[in-house]
């Protein structure tokens, strides 16, 4: 099943900074939270809320919206007839919705009508549909894997996502790249590198500003990428569309595989401490990239992040070392109570797991930072 509907996409040099031993000073805390958070709350450098903005005004939903929850409804509650009614009226309204036609898909499917769940797959992928790791892995087309019309639709969408994953990493690459080096940094000299992911509605200085002296200190390259997708009515950017809920990370998940190879191609790396962190939706999409890329990470670092059980869950550890995760969160964080959940089924999936919770900190680092993510970095990197 597929929830959201597409969103229209929107389309490396670097900038290269050297950072003196003494000017390893400065931060910059702006930190936006993610509006699907429970919380909606600015938080101040030092991790105090700040007052957050009064929430939107109520609007009434669509007719189509309100169609969509009752397909969703009728979906839960596994009234297929009902679901297949709605969602025929919803592919009536917007043919061409790539979503509704997979979702109808779907339903077809467990109501054991194979010919018509092909019939809308073959819709979806002519349509566009893109969410090829979904196509693979729904259990909703279990039974469909070997229909010759799933399998054709399923070569339509491989060669859709290999043609946006090209355009992705051109767009990629006209993004600037915040690289900080050591000071006295050797070029022959193997380094650690740290990859930082910003948050919603942010920029890479904003992450690679709260990690430079850490960095500096364990002698380690800071890279900050900046994601492609501009946040509505913002001069920041976000990581995922949109459309991304069900595709977990895809995109940034393609991004942070070209930000590692060019940090390899640029650099002399020690591929034995390599580590990813992000703060908010940049936590997030970390927490998630991490287990689908062991053999880059060493140690992933998630901050102010997010979690929901079952959807977001991680797959099995792989692999004799896979990466060491330490969740950073504040006690006053909208999430809070996700973390701790998060680090459970993380370590009953195979990772070694830290967590912290801060005291006094809402959605932002901790006023000590400096000492905390040095913390962090000495467990994920224990080996």
């Amino acid at each position: 099943m597929r929830l959201l509907k597409v969103c229209k996409r929107l389309r490396f040099s670097h900038v290269l900074i050297l950072i003196p031993a003494t000017a390893l000073v400065g931060v910059w805390a702006f930190m936006l939270v993610a509006p699907s958070l429970p919380v909606s709350m600015l938080a101040s450098p030092t991790g105090s809320p700040s007052k957050a903005p009064p929430p939107p005004e109520p609007r009434e939903l669509t007719g189509a919206e309100r169609m969509e929850m009752d397909w969703l409804e009728a979906y839960h509650q596994r009234d297929f007839p009902r679901a297949i009614e709605l969602g025929l009226r919803l592919n009536e309204l917007a043919p061409e919705n790539t979503s509704y036609a997979y979702n109808l898909a779907c339903t077809y499917s467990l109501n054991a009508e194979p010919d018509k769940a092909a019939q809308c797959l073959a819709r979806a992928a002519d349509n566009g549909f893109s969410l090829l790791k979904l196509l693979q892995t729904d259990p909703d087309l279990e039974s469909m894997r070997s229909h010759v019309g799933y399998q054709a639709a399923l070569a339509v969408v491989k060669e859709t996502r290999a043609a946006e994953l090209a355009d992705l990493g051109e767009r990629f690459e006209e993004q600037p790249m915040h690289v900080v080096l050591p000071p006295d940094h050797k070029e022959d000299q193997p380094a650690p590198l740290i990859v930082a992911l910003h948050g919603k509605a942010s920029h890479p200085y904003t992450i690679a500003d709260q990690w430079v002296n850490v960095a500096a200190e364990m002698g380690a390259i800071l890279i900050a990428p900046q994601a492609v997708y501009r946040f509505p009515g913002s001069s920041g950017f976000t990581w995922m569309g949109a459309d991304t809920l069900d595709s977990l990370c895809d995109d940034a998940e393609h991004l942070v595989r070209l930000t590692f190879e060019f940090a390899v191609k640029e650099y002399n790396i020690d591929r034995e401490h390599v580590v990813l962190t992000g703060f908010s939706e940049g936590g997030f999409v970390s927490q998630g990239v991490g287990p689908r890329t062991p053999y880059i990470f060493t140690g992933v670092i998630p901050m102010g992040s997010t979690y929901i059980r079952g959807h977001d869950a991680p797959p099995k550890a792989i692999g004799d070392r896979p990466p060491r995760f330490f969740f950073m969160t504040g006690e006053h964080d909208g999430t809070v109570d996700e973390i701790p959940v998060a680090a459970e089924d993380y370590k009953a999936a195979g990772y070694e797991t830290g967590l912290r919770i801060y005291p006094d900190v809402a959605h932002s680092f901790p006023n000590n930072r400096d000492e905390e993510l040095r913390k962090a970095l000495e467990f994920v990197l224990q080996r």
